[in-house]
């Protein structure tokens, strides 16, 4: 029995509102400024609805609603558990740093990058992470077992809830939310695990929250939930061949790498790259994407086409604010040789400037962020 006639039409509508904001349904995040705003919109509509509701309504209950948005709870934290948890198991959230990040300079890292680079490296917490969110889902697959996978569930995501307010991951309202619907579930049995852990008393059955007990209704709700976890499952196992596709294209690229360039020159023109400005690394990792590492330590992203059979690639900067020298949007074409696996050789023209690097690979093999291995003892 809900005390207030309209609690779930409000739990509901906000629930429904906070998850459209999130970054499952908008990729890159569901922290924008646009977003808060539709989420404070929404609790005003929502509140405004549930006083309206609450002076007209004539029942004092609506048990049946209650129940059955409980399922629909469920099936949310289902899927986003699953979502979360097997993109973490597969290894796809935070993929194991590469050559960029290897190479980078620890206080350039921005706060995000820092946390991705982290739960990359770290393969068995990453994978351990995955395991609690994913068991989380499983207990709420089971109405029984709701409390425990609530209560899990609460645990995983004020972690997880925490670590993005630390870190500036764009994810904030989406696991503000995720949070919230774990209370949710908790919140009928506040006064047994008050019982249970604060009074000191024996706990009272927990009440059935089941739908309906009749038997279309329960095998209804058990189609949505395989249909929730196979879908999420679906959904990993295609972002994983995507990325797994995107990084053998990339690493199929002769000059994958991080580059150090050893000799840089520049004539028949203005010079673009002189004194700051002047090349330090060459990093191509990315099959559409390459990073000049500046003299003064900063990164200038740009874009890059590769042409295999005329051994040339293209770098294109259509917002440039790294080079004064060069305009807003410029675009180049370097033919390159490797005279061996270790050395690249690049030239090119850049806005009228003849520009020619000589570069040596960097074996990030031998970094101790890449051989560093697990110990039990610690010792000299």
């Amino acid at each position: 029995m809900i005390p207030n006639p309209a609690l779930a039409r409000l739990i509901c509508w906000v629930g429904v509102q906070f998850f459209r904001a999130s970054s499952l349904m908008y990729p890159g995040g569901s922290d924008t400024i646009f977003d808060y705003l539709r989420t404070l919109l929404c609790v005003v509509l929502a509140t405004l609805g549930t006083l309206v509701w609450s002076a007209l309504a004539r029942r004092g209950g609506y048990a049946g609603l209650h129940r059955w948005f409980r399922t629909a709870v469920r099936l949310l934290l289902v899927f986003a558990m699953n979502m979360y948890g097997w993109d973490k198991i597969f290894l796809l959230q935070m993929p194991e740093p590469g050559p960029d990040t290897l190479v980078s300079q620890f206080g350039r890292l921005t706060p995000f990058q820092l946390l991705w680079s982290f739960m990359g490296y770290s393969r068995t917490y990453q994978i351990f992470s995955g395991i609690t969110e994913v068991l989380a889902g499983a207990l709420l697959l089971i109405p029984r077992f709701t409390l425990a996978g609530g209560v899990l569930c609460f645990g995983v995501m004020t972690h997880v809830f925490v670590i993005n307010m630390s870190y500036d991951v764009p994810v904030k309202i989406l696991s503000f939310h995720l949070l919230l619907l774990a209370v949710f579930l908790i919140a009928p049995d506040a006064d047994r695990l008050a019982d249970l852990f604060v009074r000191n008393r024996p706990a009272a059955p927990s009440r059935s929250f089941a739908p309906s007990s009749r038997p279309w209704a329960r095998r209804l709700t058990a189609g949505l939930f395989a249909v929730v976890v196979l879908l999420a499952l679906y959904l990993n196992f295609q972002i994983r061949g995507i990325r797994t596709h995107s990084l053998q294209a990339a690493r199929e690229l002769p000059f994958y790498g991080a580059w150090s360039v050893e000799e840089f020159a520049e004539d028949g023109g203005a010079p673009h790259f002189e004194g700051s400005g002047r090349w330090l690394q060459l990093v191509l990792v990315h099959r559409d994407e390459a990073q000049i590492r500046l003299f003064d330590g900063t990164y200038d992203h740009v874009s890059l086409t590769f042409d295999g059979n005329a051994r040339k690639f293209a770098l294109s900067d259509a917002g440039n604010a790294q080079i004064s020298t060069l305009p807003r949007g410029w675009k180049s074409e370097f033919a390159f040789e490797m005279p061996d696996a270790q050395t690249l050789v690049v030239s090119g023209v850049v806005e009228g400037t003849r520009v020619r690097a000589t570069c040596r690979r960097i074996d990030v093999s031998k970094l101790p962020l890449a051989t560093a291995r697990f110990r039990w003892t610690s010792g000299e």
